[in-house]
């Protein structure tokens, strides 16, 4: 079952405590005291920043932009100018306006590198912000050049708190390239650190969570929920800092809806998913798709519970969809978990839709991980048993565990030992069986 980590609203609380905290130079903005409206656009800056901090990003955004159009008109290819992109590029994505920032971030790299060379800071900024986006739209090919290298960058330089929020993202990159190796490597390289330090030890939960080690995690997410209420920042770190304490309390038991840490865990989820419907608030996947899987995994068969876990991981889907987009890796990871627990609830037509939806965007080339693949290779062998054609069943798995084995003894992917394993011990268990079934099928039905 795929437990996705929804890396996109992770990157996206990430890129703004970067904009917000760790590069202060991006507000000063240069300007000439003779230029005529220069004390406006100023004020305009100003304003800009307060409702940002003030949790109204929309407003800076739309200062940000009337301000952008007049330096480029004023003053093009400054640094201000840039570092005035740069900023709200940073709220865009928190907007989830991704396709509207990744242009700007592709355009303001390309001409601040042009314009003022790869070292400065203006250019770094904009870098920054494009190695994130690329990351968070599934662009991890293009993404995990940047990231290695501001990594190396980073470390070589002694930053190491920047070298943590890169190497946290890169990690996920690996995870979304099925580069398990690469990602464990990261993640030991940017081990260690304050723990009172609450940016810290959401890295630390992270790769407790990553390693499957989440009883361990579960103190610290309780530590990290503290730190977040008494350090008055902002309520999207708050709201992450009960996720990941939820997602502890939820993985580290069985799946018993009586369990304490179960009820703990959906009543966290289940707060946090109704706050996100009050008017005007940012509603993201992460909490509708982690509590749909508690519901469904937590369920008798056949029960109200059930039939509503599946209805909010549909839902989670339809969010996926319109903001990562319909063919994002994270999206199409949910959209074979969802075909399988509609599989599991016999709702096989509509589990046949979901899979052609999937099939369809991987025959056009859309990478997907081995564990969507597992997934989608379960619901179609299982649809065909389902019809009682064992031979069909037989091929799909055949040509799944060929096409598997042939992508991992690829040169990318040499270093996926474990992922191998992992996934072709099930394809090839099931795809034995089901050949003697057929085999058997053959030899007892018939002559036509």
């Amino acid at each position: 079952m795929s437990r996705s980590h929804h890396l996109a609203v992770l990157i996206a609380a990430l890129l703004a405590s970067a904009f917000g905290v760790a590069r202060p130079a991006m507000a000063q903005v240069p300007t000439a005291a003779a230029e005529p409206g220069d004390a406006a656009r100023d004020d305009m800056w100003r304003q800009a920043i307060e409702r940002q901090r003030a949790g109204r990003p929309g407003e800076a955004a739309a200062l940000l932009r009337d301000l952008l159009a007049l330096e480029r008109r004023d003053h093009p290819l400054t640094p201000g100018t840039f570092r005035i992109q740069a900023r709200l590029i940073s709220i865009l994505i928190n907007l989830g306006a991704w396709a509207e920032a990744l242009p700007l971030a592709q355009e303001g790299y390309t001409s601040a590198r042009a314009a003022l060379g790869p070292d400065d800071a203006a250019t770094g900024d904009l870098r920054l912000a494009l190695s994130r986006l690329l990351a968070m739209t599934g662009a991890y090919d293009q993404a995990e050049p940047f990231l290695s290298q501001d990594l190396d960058a980073e470390l070589a330089a002694g930053r190491l708190e920047d070298a943590r929020s890169t190497g946290y993202i890169l990690a996920r990159v690996y995870d979304g390239m099925n580069r398990t190796a690469d990602a464990d490597a990261v993640r030991l390289r940017i081990a260690g650190g304050d723990l009172g330090d609450p940016d810290e030890l959401e890295r630390r939960i992270d790769l407790l969570i990553a390693s499957d080690d989440k009883t361990t995690a579960e103190p610290l997410a309780r530590r990290l929920v503290a730190l977040r209420q008494a350090g008055g920042g902002r309520p999207l770190d708050l709201r992450m800092a009960r996720v990941r304490l939820a997602r502890t309390l939820f993985h580290s038991t069985d799946d018993v809806a009586g369990d304490p840490r179960i009820v703990e865990a959906e009543a966290i989820y289940r707060s946090l998913y109704a706050e996100e419907r009050v008017a005007g608030a940012t509603i993201t996947p992460v909490v509708t798709a982690q509590l749909g899987e508690l519901l469904i995994k937590t369920a008798e068969a056949d029960t109200p519970r059930q039939d509503e876990g599946l209805r909010i991981n549909e839902e989670a889907l339809d969010l996926m969809s319109a903001t990562l987009g319909p063919d994002h890796p994270e999206t199409l990871a949910w959209l074979s978990q969802v075909a399988v627990y509609q599989f599991g609830m016999m709702q096989f037509d509509r589990a046949e839709t979901s899979l052609a939806r999937f099939q369809h965007a991987r025959d056009d080339g859309v990478a997907v991980s081995f564990t969507s693949a597992a997934n989608a290779l379960t619901v179609s062998a299982g649809l065909a048993l389902q019809g009682d054609d064992l031979m069909t069943a037989h091929r799909i798995l055949s040509r799944e565990s060929r096409r598997i084995h042939d992508d991992l003894i690829s040169a990318s992917r040499r270093d996926s030992a474990r992922a191998l394993q992992a996934q072709t011990a099930y394809i090839d268990r099931l795809s034995v069986s089901v050949a003697w079934r057929a085999a058997e099928q053959v030899q007892t039905s018939p002559p036509q």
